[in-house]
């Protein structure tokens, strides 16, 4: 029976001086972003904190951003970026939207690496060779 092992290298990223374990995907990334970004767009314009409706809406997304922020890297990482300080709406949402975009960086950096997509022949890659290879036959004379 044939046995396969994978090394799988779980990334970091460091943030106003704390290292977090990256749990998500580039693509998991990517998409639950996306949908939120698109969403907060389109639901939170106009949105005041003169109404009940509005407070509620606000309320909402600060929380998803900080919830999405904890499961991009942790329970509590917002609240450690933070130092522990208040984050508001605005500021929440652009905190996910760069730390989204640093870990598609992170990912991007690897795909770079591995496939050479700065234009480039690929590389190489040192995991896809052969630990052992087979010496050339020789001629029969």
């Amino acid at each position: 029976m044939k046995e396969l092992n994978f090394d799988i290298e779980v990334k970091k990223i460091k943030i106003n001086g704390y290292v977090f374990d990256i749990l998500k995907s580039d693509i998991d990334v990517l998409e639950r972003a996306d949908n939120l970004l698109q969403r907060y767009e389109k639901e939170l314009t106009d949105v005041t904190s003169d109404t009940e409706e509005g407070r509620k809406k606000i309320t909402k997304a600060i929380l998803e951003a900080r919830d999405y922020i904890d499961v991009m890297l942790g329970e509590g990482a917002l609240h450690k970026m933070a130092n522990g300080k208040p984050v508001g709406l605005v500021q929440a949402i652009d905190i996910m939207k760069e730390v989204a975009a640093a870990v598609v960086r992170t990912y991007q950096e690897d795909l770079d690496e591995e496939y050479a997509l700065d234009g480039d022949k690929p590389k190489e890659s040192p995991k896809a060779k052969p630990k052992a290879t087979r010496p050339a036959a020789k001629k029969a004379k």
